[in-house]
């Protein structure tokens, strides 16, 4: 996802303003020989992850791990050229960190984002091990980030503000100086994570939740990693069950007229949600990330014959007429049923009528690529291979994906470093 990001409008002239730096690790949307050193590294890449709303998640956690990790991890790993089976055991270890302390927060506080703020503990904690720390040193690394991990505000997304992209990247070069400052033997006041992070941050903090399922051998008898999720739909999280519920009207359309259905088609359009999605809703988004937070918006991307993969999203952000006849056919409410669902799944339930009078309505509560119903490897590669190619290209996508296998399977960092800084082609 973050090569897809580093090349977005938006996100582009960040990259650019960095040009000036150097260093060992990658920057994503730089060509070789450009680098960066680790923190601008991640910095840049960990934002970039987040521009089109496409990457991983965990549901209790309520929040993307993995997207401070690999920024972090990345960065580290480049700058000493550490083997497949360094970066992911200190992958593992920090995504059940950060995973771990997310699902003891019961939620944020309102009006706190997830970007940032806990997942920035586990990726320090990833990077420190990753850098060779001692139990004491990962143990530094949690706390101290425990003291510095950001703390950003939720209404900059749904608003469309682009300094949101910048949240995960603070986020991740925040685990990398953390991480390092632990090494270098930086001590933090024991106890920081419970006595201050939690109660800060969590809307229901519960301490005992950070070691549950943790043996008296201190062993853990499951993994929050086994409870990932990878997105589908480009889309904020909160609405990816909306979004496959109107996916299924637009497929039974198109099952019963041969095409799949336009905005004329759509006569009236009702949407239901639960009450943490409408926290994220925008009635009229102004910018395309806004368009990501915007029940009306994925709508309109859905019915459009570009789809929610294409440049619909953009279009949904901009105040043509077009939009703003679309924008009285639609109606957002709060359904407190689907509370129940959340954070669980992502419930949404939607009712359509067409224009030639018929009526379909179609409910979601597990959305497609959660545990419940897992992406299959087939989508898994699509989805790769369609976010690499917008930086790469369709042949660099692919050189990619198999640089990366070839590090899982024993080989250099350095192939894969060098498929991820190659022109596209």
């Amino acid at each position: 996802m973050a090569a897809a990001g580093s090349v977005h409008p938006s996100f582009a002239p960040l990259v650019a303003a960095h040009a000036h730096e150097s260093g060992p690790c990658t920057v994503f949307g730089r060509a070789a020989p450009a680098g960066a050193g680790a923190p601008t590294a991640a910095l840049l890449n960990g934002g970039a992850t987040t521009v089109l709303q496409w990457q991983d998640g965990h549901r209790l956690a309520r929040g993307h791990p993995a997207s401070h990790l690999v920024p972090t991890l990345l960065a580290l790993a480049e700058e000493r050229g550490a083997g497949a089976e360094a970066v992911m055991s200190a992958f593992v270890a920090g995504y059940e960190v950060g995973a771990r302390i997310g699902v003891a927060l019961g939620g944020l506080q309102p009006p706190l984002h997830d970007g940032g703020t806990w997942a920035t503990i586990g990726a320090a904690a990833a990077g420190a091990r990753l850098l060779g720390a001692t139990a004491d040193g990962i143990a530094a690394a949690i706390e101290g980030a425990a003291t510095v991990a950001p703390m950003a505000w939720r209404d900059t997304v749904s608003r469309g503000a682009t300094v949101h992209h910048l949240y995960i990247g603070l986020g991740s070069a925040t685990a990398v100086t953390t991480a390092r400052a632990a090494v270098a033997g930086f001590d933090a006041i024991p106890g920081t994570l419970e006595a201050f992070f939690g109660p800060r941050a969590g809307a229901r903090f519960q301490p005992a939740a950070l070691v549950a399922g943790i043996g008296d051998d201190d062993r853990w008898r499951g993994h929050e990693l086994r409870n990932a999720y990878f997105k589908w739909h480009p889309v904020c999280a909160h609405f990816s069950g909306l979004a496959d519920a109107l996916e299924q009207l637009a497929a039974a359309f198109a099952r019963d007229h041969g095409r799949r259905p336009g905005h004329a088609d759509v006569a009236q359009l009702d949407i239901a949600l639960y009450g943490t999605a409408l926290d994220y809703d925008t009635d009229a988004p102004r910018s395309d990330l806004a368009a990501r937070f915007s029940a009306r918006a994925i709508a309109f991307a859905t019915f459009d014959a570009a789809g929610l993969r294409g440049d619909a999203l953009c279009r949904a952000a901009q105040p043509t007429v077009a939009m703003r006849d679309w924008l009285a056919r639609v109606r957002v409410t709060h359904d407190p049923a689907l509370d129940a669902g959340y954070p669980a799944g992502r419930p949404a339930a939607v009712e359509l009528q067409f224009g030639d009078g018929t009526t379909r309505r179609a409910r979601v509560a597990d959305v497609y690529g959660d545990v419940a119903r897992p992406m299959t490897d087939a989508d898994r590669a699509a989805k790769a291979q369609a976010a690499l190619a917008r930086r790469h290209g369709e042949a660099g996508a692919i050189a990619v994906r198999e640089a990366f296998a070839g590090f899982l399977a024993g080989g250099p960092l350095a192939a894969l470093s060098a498929a991820l800084r190659a022109a596209a082609r």
